[in-house]
């Protein structure tokens, strides 16, 4: 009898991360003391994140959705992402939210093992969601969305060295190069 195929910690909320992925960022995670994740929507990565047993898991985000279509749709007919993320996430006592926008999220998060971005997917926020977390990430700088073409020119364009990617994850190593 073949084994039943658990489901990815996190795949229970709504979210674009596909299970693969989240099996990912669990993984990754569990080698990691601190992690920071910058765009959170209702902690389907953040979950992910969490389950890892990561001791410390930042999730920064203004919690406020982006002007994208489908967030509108999805605020407007489920209300705030705040409150779903806090009933997704109410089992962990490793999470810390910081309510803020990205730069400001990164001033006020001290350098963690790994960043996970995962924010606006325009290039120029992009950009500075790079320039703002890399200096906080002691060990990987990762996010979502490469096969974007603007979060691809950005990642290309800021993170020199070997970019590596899962799916649609891509991510950089920032030891020895802060």
């Amino acid at each position: 009898m073949a084994a039943a195929v658990q489901s990815a910690p996190g795949s229970h909320i709504q979210g674009w991360m596909s299970e693969g992925e989240l099996r990912w960022l669990c993984q990754t995670a569990k080698e990691m003391q601190s992690v920071a994740e910058v765009g959170c929507w209702k902690g389907r990565s953040t979950f992910a994140l969490c389950a890892s047993r990561c001791p410390l898991v930042y999730a920064v985000d203004h919690f406020k959705g982006s002007d994208e279509p489908e967030h509108r749709a999805i605020i407007q007919s489920e209300g705030e992402p705040l409150k779903h993320f806090l009933y997704n996430m109410r089992q962990f006592n490793n999470l810390h939210v910081v309510i803020a926008d990205s730069v400001q999220g990164a001033e006020m998060v001290s350098a963690v093992d790994m960043v996970f971005l995962d924010a606006s997917h325009e290039y120029a926020s992009v950009v500075r969601d790079i320039q703002a977390w890399k200096p906080n990430a002691k060990k990987l700088l990762c996010g979502h969305d490469f096969l974007s073409g603007d979060v691809q020119r950005a990642v290309f364009e800021q993170c020199k060295g070997l970019i590596v990617t899962y799916q649609s994850i891509w991510y950089f190593s920032t030891e020895g190069k802060n």
